[in-house]
């Protein structure tokens, strides 16, 4: 067995195990990642008006910091939400 096949199967595998990850852990997962939009939204008006206006470098890095906490609540909401309908799988199994 080449490379190519056994990743393919991996893939094949994880992609299964996501599609029958249960219906409230999916809605948890979507609430999380609206959040997490929210928050980059205001991390780029942030960093747009400090662009526009020029205030100070400590808007841009402010805006920098909630955006990037934005990217990192949608990352954790996936991961976990994912771990966790994974795990509930194997557990009904």
């Amino acid at each position: 067995m080449n490379k190519q096949s056994r990743m393919k199967l991996i893939i094949v595998g994880l992609r299964n195990k996501f599609e029958n990850i249960d219906k409230n852990v999916i809605k948890l997962i979507n609430i999380g990642i609206n959040i997490a939009y929210i928050i980059c939204l205001i991390g780029t008006i942030t960093l747009y008006i400090e662009y526009k206006k020029n205030i100070s470098l400590e808007l841009f890095y402010i805006g920098l910091s909630v955006f990037k906490l934005g990217i990192i609540i949608a990352l954790g909401f996936l991961i976990i939400g994912g771990g966790m309908g994974i795990i509930k799988n194997l557990n009904e199994n």
